[in-house]
C-alpha cells in the first residue's frame, strides 16, 4: 500500500487540486463520496481536504444530505457542511 506522503505530485498533468476536483466531479455520475472522491484524485489528503474545503465555502461545490459531494450549479448548498 502506498503511504498518504507518497502520493501522485499534487498538480498532476498541469492542472491544480481545484480543477481536478471539479473535473473528478463533472465526470461522475452523480455525487461522490468524500474518499471516492480524494481516490479519483489521487493528491495528498492534506491538499485535497483544504481544496474540497475551500470549495465549498465558496459555493462551488455542495455537499448532499447523505454526506456526498457534488458541484453545486445554483450556489446554494442544500446543508451547512462541517468541518472535514
Amino acid at each position: 500500500m502506498i503511504a498518504d506522503d507518497a502520493a501522485p505530485d499534487d498538480d498532476a498533468g498541469g492542472r491544480s487540486a481545484a480543477d481536478r476536483i471539479l473535473a473528478a466531479l463533472s465526470d461522475a455520475d452523480g455525487p461522490l463520496r468524500r474518499g471516492e472522491l480524494k481516490t479519483r484524485c489521487a493528491m495528498r489528503a492534506a491538499t485535497f481536504s483544504d481544496e474540497l474545503r475551500a470549495l465549498v465555502a465558496a459555493g462551488t461545490v455542495a455537499r448532499t444530505r447523505d454526506g456526498r459531494y457534488r458541484i453545486d450549479e445554483d450556489g446554494t448548498a442544500p446543508v451547512p457542511v462541517p468541518a472535514l
